[in-house]
């Protein structure tokens, strides 16, 4: 089969270091394995890893269509600078997707490509899959991350709220199958009047060949002067902001006064990682903590081999309206064969089975945490227990499973349907 990704996010470059990058990446590689050709049709390419075994095309953004825009220009100078600056990469967003469809359609002819499904992954003011589905005449498969629109809402500000909410229902009535990465966004996507039958949750992938090396693990523990009996505690995943970051040190505070044995490692960047950093720093158990800081995706499963149990810190989001819809921290736990500790929220309640591959805690129970981190400090058996289990149930999150699912069947019965619209 030939298969045309679309990702028209322009902040993730397909071969950055972003997750979401990876998992492109991931997906691409899964769907080559499976025998399939790949062409990859992209608003960055972006640089700093591998590219996948496919045809990679870059389509940039030209933003100054959106300064020249009759629309943009009267309205941005009535507003504050802030505002202004945020209507003009929408309006660019918009101007983006007003043509990248024909640009697409003329390289890939130049290609002699005709694909037989277009998967798409949902980007904010983009709907052009759509036109290039119906084009060729085949199905279309919109991957949904996270509520876009309500997101940057509360999070970075939106202008065009109404224009943005418009091409994202019509870019997924025009879908023949809307993946979603967890049930809850499944059920967002419903909501929206989507029909149920064209709605699939697609659970977060990962090469499972790449993880549970130990070898690899032991050399990183004798690198960083671990002796036989110290118990490490690795976060290899990004700190989302300063509450993860204070709650995981306080956590690892009260373990670190019950438990001279125990260590605390943490792999990766994120918003809370300059706090992290910083309340380490003066922390009175500085010394029984390592900050790696950021690493190139092919050394992440040796790190986490360095653990002895994996932590997702979670500060008190309760009250959030946007529980994690990813949790890559404990699928790649999974594949490793490693216990985690995780909140009881979102997308951790999917892929932590309580009690078998780890044990999870309330949003913000700091106390909860720390007890379930010692329960399996204490005990090497449940660990090498839940290990086992958790490698066992990491088969059903491997990438090639979960591409063949959602690209092999290639007639579907409400393909024409959804490609009209209704």
């Amino acid at each position: 089969m030939k298969v045309l990704y679309l990702n028209f996010d322009r902040a993730t470059p397909v071969l950055g270091e972003h997750d979401e990058a990876a998992r492109i990446r991931e997906f691409v590689h899964a769907a080559v394995d499976l025998g399939h050709e790949v062409v990859l049709a992209c608003a960055d390419r972006g640089g700093g890893n591998a590219p996948p075994p496919a045809c990679i095309i870059e389509f940039a953004a030209d933003d100054s269509q959106a300064i020249d825009d009759a629309r943009g220009k009267p309205l941005a100078a009535d507003l504050p600078d802030e505002l202004a600056a945020t209507l003009r990469r929408e309006l660019a967003s918009v101007a983006y997707d007003r043509d990248v469809d024909a640009r697409v359609l003329k390289r890939l002819a130049a290609l002699g490509f005709r694909p037989d499904l277009v998967y798409e992954r949902h980007a904010l003011f983009h709907r052009a899959g759509a036109t290039i589905a119906r084009y060729f005449g085949c199905p279309r498969v919109l991957e949904v991350d996270a509520p876009l629109v309500d997101e940057r809402r509360c999070h970075r500000g939106l202008y065009l709220e109404q224009t943005a909410r418009t091409m994202e229902a019509s870019s997924l009535r025009c879908a023949d199958r809307v993946i979603t990465t967890s049930e809850a966004l499944r059920d967002q996507v419903r909501a929206s009047g989507i029909d149920a039958a064209r709605i699939h949750v697609m659970h977060a992938g990962v090469e499972v060949r790449r993880f549970g090396l130990a070898e690899a693990g032991v050399r990183l523990r004798a690198e960083l002067g671990l002796r036989r009996g110290d118990r490490l505690i690795g976060a290899v995943a990004s700190i989302r902001s300063p509450q993860d970051a204070t709650f995981l040190l306080d956590v690892f505070r009260e373990i670190a006064a019950q438990r001279p044995s125990a260590r605390l490692l943490t792999v990766g960047d994120g918003p809370g990682s300059a706090a992290l950093r910083e309340r380490a720093g003066r922390s009175d158990c500085a010394d029984r903590i390592t900050l790696v800081g950021p690493v190139p995706r092919a050394q992440v499963p040796a790190w986490i081999g360095t653990a002895d149990v994996m932590i997702a810190p979670c500060g008190n989001v309760r009250d959030s309206a946007f529980p994690p819809f990813q949790a890559m921290e404990a699928v790649e736990a999974l594949a490793s064969g490693k216990p985690i500790v995780a909140p009881r929220l979102g997308r951790f309640l999917d892929v932590v089975d309580h009690g078998r591959t780890g044990l999870l805690y309330e949003p913000g129970d700091a106390s909860g945490c720390r007890d379930a981190m010692l329960d399996l400090i204490d005990d090497p058996a449940r660990r090498r227990a839940m290990g086992l289990e958790a490698r066992l149930q990491a088969v059903d999150h491997d990438w090639e499973r979960i591409v063949r699912r959602i690209i092999e069947p290639a007639a579907w019965s409400d393909a024409t349907r959804a490609r009209t619209g209704s």
